[in-house]
């Protein structure tokens, strides 16, 4: 019978996963079509790490009864732009961005009252606010 623990591999490498807190994306129409990332605090620190270490990855989501797919692509570039091609983001980063972003989206998480920062693009594309216990993510996206 093999005694081994379930969670170790036979060769008894070390696993990493990385977990994503809960974030919510998509597109609110405030004065302006605007992109709104809601978060809670972990979820917000979470993201001030993968833009600050200039990660490339993605995020996907179905929101709303037409379960319509937003999905944002964060690039590090030379020079920050957001592009939209329907419900797909492609957000390019610069350096000076991502210190910038980072340190916006972790004051935020230290908020102990709702707040909300802009996390604008040099290129000032469609709005980005990065928004912390002011919205229900079922209710604002729910159109």
């Amino acid at each position: 019978m093999d005694q081994r623990s379930p969670w170790r591999p036979a060769n008894k490498e070390v696993i990493k996963m990385t977990v994503q807190p809960p974030l919510h994306i998509g597109v609110v129409d405030f004065s302006e079509p605007t992109l709104l990332l809601i978060s809670e605090a972990r979820g917000f620190r979470w993201l001030a790490d993968q833009i600050e270490h200039r990660n490339q990855f993605t995020i996907s989501q179905i929101k709303g009864p037409a379960q319509t797919r937003v999905t944002i692509q964060f690039v590090p570039a030379q020079a920050g732009s957001l592009n939209r091609t329907e419900n797909v983001f492609t957000w390019g980063i610069s350096r000076a961005e991502s210190k910038l972003f980072a340190d916006q989206l972790r004051e935020l998480s230290v908020s102990t009252t709702p707040a909300h920062t802009y996390l604008d693009s040099a290129s000032r594309g469609i709005p980005v606010i990065a928004s912390f216990d002011e919205y229900d993510p079922e209710k604002i996206f729910s159109n």
